[in-house]
């Protein structure tokens, strides 16, 4: 009884953490301070922890910790929290990487390469 009581737990855990992420909630704006550097970011807190840390999912699908010494303000506005599409993430993958690289395309990844088309494509089945 006591098992299947912790499995309960932890499936209703996943369920409610599962369901914040997938409701639309408004963008977050966090400004910190990393490595000596302020730096703004916007997303969507995901868990705010009971020291002040959070866990930041931002619009490309990255998952950023904050840790409560690195944050300096945090606020929240009424526009809807949304992932980029593939073509906004890559836009954005090319416009952090050099002149010269392309992007291919699967079902499932976006591979921003600087080789031949041919080497990203046999890369992409490793």
């Amino acid at each position: 009884m006591k098992r299947c009581n912790k499995l309960f737990q932890h499936l209703a855990t996943l369920f409610l953490i599962a369901s914040t992420i997938d409701a639309a909630h408004a963008v977050d704006h966090v400004k910190l301070i990393r490595h000596g550097k302020t730096i703004e970011v916007d997303g969507q807190v995901v868990v705010e922890a009971q020291d002040g840390g959070l866990l930041l999912h931002l619009p490309d699908g990255q998952l950023w910790v904050v840790q409560p010494d690195e944050l300096i303000s945090k606020s929240s506005d009424d526009q809807p929290f949304e992932l980029l599409d593939k073509q906004q993430l890559s836009a954005k993958l090319l416009s952090e990487v050099p002149v010269g690289f392309q992007i291919y395309e699967t079902p499932h990844y976006i591979i921003c390469y600087n080789t031949s088309k041919a080497y990203a494509v046999v890369w992409r089945l490793v």
